[in-house]
């Protein structure tokens, strides 16, 4: 692939490598969707922007249909507390090879919309900051759901991000008789 912009150094994707797994793997059939859930911003004692379940019902328009990985590079996250107050997240350092060695922006895929980024480049890490808190609002995450980001082109450097719910379902897991299985 040709970069638009030729100092660019940072690995391109190749089509005989792009199986190489980054971060953990997500087990999921692609006909499976998320239950949506409909939440508020509301402010807290803390200063932090927290995420409060509403009583509105969950609209079709919401539903994510989780589409399986292209098998090209990827990072998961789950969503912590820090993640939704300091309104940054910092991204696996075996992730870093497919990004500019410099400060960029990044066009984050969710849910039929787009969001740009600012990826900063520090000395060992780099870190999504600018952008993200809107990200985060628009899509209404919540501690303890999961993100994967799947760089689909880096020449744009666009990637999808998938959201997977973190509530743990109300029909498992209530008492002994009725355990959560994880395999």
């Amino acid at each position: 692939m040709k970069s638009v912009n030729s100092t660019n150094t940072h690995k391109k994707l190749d089509l005989k490598e792009s199986n190489k797994r980054i971060g953990s793997s997500v087990k999921m059939q692609s006909d499976e969707y998320l239950a949506p859930r409909i939440y508020k911003s509301k402010e807290s004692d803390e200063g932090c922007s927290a995420l409060q379940l509403c009583t509105a019902e969950p609209t079709a328009a919401l539903q994510d249909k989780i589409l399986p990985l292209e098998g090209k590079p990827y990072f998961t996250l789950v969503v912590a507390e820090s993640h939704l107050c300091r309104h940054f997240i910092v991204i696996p350092e075996n992730f870093l090879e497919f990004l500019p060695p410099s400060s960029t922006s990044l066009i984050l895929s969710c849910r039929e919309k787009e969001w740009v980024v600012r990826c900063i480049a520090y000395a060992r890490s780099k870190v999504i900051r600018s952008g993200w808190k809107q990200f985060a609002i628009d899509n209404k995450l919540k501690i303890g759901d999961g993100c994967v980001f799947e760089l689909l082109d880096d020449d744009e450097m666009k990637l999808r991000v998938q959201i997977l719910s973190g509530e743990v379902p109300a029909a498992n897991g209530d008492n002994i008789e009725n355990p959560i299985v994880i395999d």
